[in-house]
């Protein structure tokens, strides 16, 4: 009697204990509260006496160590992985203190602030060993380490790599510390000194380590599986596992077989017993023979019996969980489905396997087909003939039975004493053998060392509106940038005038384009395309080209002095300067601005990411500063005053004049919104109700004033008596659009010269 060494088509992927991949880390008490640092209400105490303020402390200096028995894992090609802690000192605690003076002279008051900071050192353990190098090391979700170089807070000289060779030396540092220390051989692990955890929360952060050790093949990694389960290398055959393995890991001490099966299934082999030996197969294979119809049912009257699962039964979905090459080892998802609408089953598998989206994809796909095939099922007999007594499990045979070919892989085989062969198969079908599904883009994720944040650069501004959300609220707009590559953001934080400590506002996240004009804009109509002008600006940020349609649907706004414009084309100068050109101008009620230019002008390039709002009141000063994100020191405060631009009216447009055979004038314009729209869509009403004021000059002197709530209005005799102006000579008429949230906005004037 012959018997594969092999699970049955599908079930493999579900062998893996837990449900979990890699080996977890050690779990440990977070070690105390979050150390003080110089926060918004240190710095600005209110005013009086000294005020003492002292940040929280780490009562409990005393590192928690790992648990005890968890499984060191193996690792085999490259894999990220968490290790546990077996050794740790006491955190080593620093206290700070800060002092500042309020007021002038001798009669104010000052306040101190007091913090604390803390550091690190601790032993983890990673895995088996020996491996070949430690590639990258991530504190939490920040690459640290990079193939040799370091990024705050690891520094050269604080990590230790043990490569778990047979004869690694005892770590100095434990050794200091507890003198009847190991080398700990065999076992690869990091050795971190004199860490500062203030930017980590003042704990030992989550440790995650890519570890590498060299190139393996299936044929390798079954070898070394297969020996330790106490069989000798006489005892099979694996040399045509032939297919490199990125990355795979398990337990030490889990299971050989479903450690097998794991990496069979999704690498396509088999391992079938032959001659007394197993021996490594690919799964997909050509048939060995075809089984003669008339040999069907040698003992048996149906000649084959034959079996199928309801269809109802199998499964509608298959999602791969896999560690993603592209992506840091993260965990992402493919999903297979099938077309059959009636399935109920969805399955979710974790397979502790490096791949890439579309490796991951046909095997999701490829898996859930072949188990869609298995339902069918084949029993049969055969005489006991020479060509029926080589076949063993796993090979692929025809069946030839009711005019039909049919391909099935033996999964069973069994003699009688009567001389007859039964055997059982799984139907096959080529296809289950191929893929060209496309995967789901899970992104790309390449770790880069990352600068310290650095300082931001943040402005507050009292301009027109820029956003809907505001559109009726009293305020000024926030942006923020840093130079630094690693600035990811800064919180804002805010004070009306007169109120003593600063409130948390924004946190803006992204980059602003910052910068200065390198030459003057010239002035340009505001009406039509400007395509004669360009001018030259630095800028935080890379300035890209967008068309035409994109522009008018509210792309590329920009603020350069006093005007707010928006450009089509960008030149790369490569210095850091960007020439911009094919203008729209004087943009969102701007266009007195247009001549104002001068070299040295602020420029901003607005991104919605990094464009905030706080509320302030009409008319009043309000103080800003901002903190980085990953700092403790806040930048220079910023006073501004609101003058209420935000909620301004914009001018009218298209304001016409004709002078009527009495000499009467009237005089029609258009209503222009606040509202930021797409091209040519219909803007609504935002100054309700619609009002505007007219103001009437004669020789410059302010003669009359009148209001209407159209776009439109008529000077006639009866108004030019009243306000002894003669109506046939020259008359100045100046609109505003005015709302009942700021008042007059922006003018618009028209000179109408005597008939």
């Amino acid at each position: 009697m012959a018997s594969a060494v092999m699970g049955s088509v599908g079930s493999s992927l579900g062998s893996l204990a837990g449900g979990t991949f890699g080996w977890s880390a050690a779990t440990w008490s977070q070690i105390g509260w979050t150390a003080g640092v110089l926060a918004a209400n240190y710095i600005f105490a209110p005013e009086g006496p000294e005020i003492r303020s002292e940040g929280a402390r780490l009562e409990d200096l005393r590192v928690t160590s790992s648990a005890y028995g968890l499984d060191i894992p193996k690792v085999y090609g490259s894999y990220r992985i968490s290790g546990n802690i077996i050794w740790a000192l006491p955190l080593s605690e620093t206290r700070h203190e800060e002092r500042q003076e309020e007021g002038k002279g001798g009669g104010g008051s000052s306040s101190v602030s007091i913090w604390y900071t803390y550091k690190g050192t601790w032993a983890m353990a990673l895995c088996d060993g020996p491996i070949t190098d430690i590639k990258k090391i991530w504190f939490g979700s920040k690459l640290v380490y990079n193939n040799g170089d370091f990024a705050a807070p690891l520094e050269a000289g604080k990590l230790t790599k043990y490569l778990g060779t047979s004869s690694q030396s005892i770590d100095a540092h434990i050794q200091a510390n507890k003198p009847d220390t190991p080398a700990f051989r065999h076992l690869a692990y990091l050795v971190f000194s004199g860490i500062e955890l203030e930017d980590l929360a003042n704990a030992i952060p989550n440790v995650t380590v890519e570890v590498q050790k060299g190139t393996d093949y299936v044929s390798t990694i079954v070898s070394e599986l297969i020996l330790e389960s106490g069989l000798e290398a006489s005892d099979f055959d694996v040399t045509a596992g032939v297919d490199e393995v990125q990355g795979y890991t398990i337990p030490r001490n889990a299971n050989i077989r479903p450690s097998i099966d794991i990496l069979l299934s999704a690498y396509e082999y088999i391992l079938v017993e032959s001659d007394h030996k197993m021996q490594l197969r690919k799964e997909e294979q050509d048939p060995i023979l075809t089984i003669d119809e008339d040999d069907l049912g040698a003992d048996t009257e149906n000649g084959i019996e034959t079996n199928h699962k309801q269809a109802i039964d199998s499964t509608k979905s298959l999602t791969i969980r896999y560690a993603n090459k592209d992506s840091d080892y993260q965990t992402s998802a493919q999903m297979a489905m099938s077309s059959n609408t009636n399935l109920r089953n969805e399955l979710v598998k974790e397979v502790p396997l490096v791949l890439t989206d579309s490796e991951a994809k046909a095997l999701a796909e490829k898996t859930l087909y072949k188990s869609y095939i298995s339902r069918f099922t084949y029993k049969f007999d055969l005489p006991f003939l020479a060509k029926y007594l080589t076949l063993v499990c796993g090979d692929v045979v025809t069946l030839e039975f009711y005019g039909y070919l049919k391909d099935v892989r033996i999964v069973g085989i069994s003699t009688s004493d009567a001389g007859i062969i039964t055997m059982e198969a799984i139907e096959l079908h080529s296809s289950t053998f191929t893929s060209s599904a496309i995967a789901q883009d899970t992104g790309v994720n390449s770790s880069e060392l990352k600068e310290p944040p650095g300082p931001t650069d943040f402005e507050v501004l009292d301009i027109p509106t820029l956003s809907n959300d505001y559109i009726n609220n009293e305020g000024v707009y926030l942006i923020a940038s840093g130079e630094s590559e690693g600035w990811t953001g800064a919180s804002v934080f805010s004070k009306s005038s007169g109120v003593d400590d600063f409130a948390a506002n924004n946190t803006l996240t992204g980059k602003t384009g910052l910068g200065l004009s390198i030459d003057v804009l010239q002035d340009a109509s505001t009406h039509v395309w400007d395509r004669d002008n360009s001018v030259t600006v630095t800028s935080s940020v890379e300035l890209l080209y967008v068309s035409e349609v994109d522009l008018l649907a509210g792309k590329n706004y920009c603020l350069l002095g006093s005007e707010v414009f928006q450009y089509s084309e960008s030149i790369d100068n490569g210095d850091g300067s960007y020439t911009l050109s094919n203008l729209l101008r004087g943009r969102r009620g701007t266009e007195s601005h247009t001549s104002d230019h001068s070299i040295d002008e602020r420029f901003v390039y607005f991104n919605n990411l990094s464009t905030g709002f706080a509320s302030s009141t009409i008319n009043s000063d309000s103080s800003y500063t901002a903190l980085t994100v990953g700092e403790t020191t806040f930048e220079e405060v910023k006073t501004v005053k609101n003058t209420g631009n935000n909620l301004k009216p914009f001018s009218v447009s298209y304001l016409r004049s004709l002078r009527n055979s009495d000499d009467s004038i009237d005089l029609i314009w258009m209503r222009r919104s606040r509202y930021i729209s797409g091209y040519f869509k219909t803007l609504p009403k935002v100054d309700v109700p619609e009002t505007y004021n007219i103001e009437v000059y004669s020789s410059g002197i302010l003669s009359g004033g009148y209001i209407t709530n159209s776009p439109s209005f008529t000077y006639d005799a009866t108004k030019a008596s009243n306000d002894g102006v003669i109506l046939d000579s020259e008359i100045a008429f100046i609109i505003y659009h005015y709302s009942g949230l700021y008042g007059n906005g922006y003018s618009k004037q028209i000179i109408v010269q005597p008939a």
